[in-house]
């Protein structure tokens, strides 16, 4: 196993029990949305990416690292994967950022979103819209988009949302509004 893939699969773990603590306490769950490992050797910097379907507290990103960092601490094999003076963040993925988790969208519902998306014949379409809805939870996880060119077509038709299945989205990014 390599470096980061052993790296990935620890932070996965601990997220995880963590996650199934804070259920079992009947708080927000807490889900991984991203890992970035930068640097190499003893340099080492881990920034890990959570959040929850309400929004994560900086209480839980701090309870969280902290759990990670022990967890380190008592495995000296993960302790040198990770490299002795590693600095590792836990943060939310904060606004403006590519959605990566499919959970995200549940959180994200009534914010515009620019989505990349494939359609017929290997083409891609770009649509920038609020998000209505998502649906993440089942077979067919899809999103429903109202397009934000004005809500109306020439000659005053109104377009209709639009609902595009996860599968077919290649990058959604959460768009920030002033």
């Amino acid at each position: 196993m390599d470096t980061k893939s052993g790296l990935l699969s620890f932070i996965r773990e601990v997220v995880s029990d963590y996650a199934a603590e804070m259920r079992d306490l009947s708080r927000p769950e807490v889900y991984l949305v991203d890992v970035l490992i930068k640097g190499a050797g003893s340099r080492r910097k881990i920034e890990v990416l959570v959040d929850t379907d309400q929004g994560i507290a900086i209480s839980q990103c701090v309870e969280l690292n902290r759990r990670l960092l022990d967890a380190l601490e008592a495995d000296a094999e993960r302790k040198t994967l990770a490299g002795e003076e590693c600095e590792m963040t836990v943060s939310s993925p904060g606004i403006g950022g590519r959605i990566k988790n499919p959970r995200q969208y549940l959180r994200h519902t009534g914010r515009l979103l620019r989505v990349r998306f494939a359609v017929e014949d290997d083409r891609q379409q770009e649509i920038r819209g609020r998000l209505l809805r998502a649906e993440v939870g089942c077979d067919e996880p899809f999103i429903v988009l109202e397009p934000s060119k004005s809500g109306r077509k020439k000659g005053g038709e109104r377009i209709e949302p639009l609902s595009v299945g996860l599968d077919r989205i290649i990058e959604a990014v959460v768009e920030v509004e002033f």
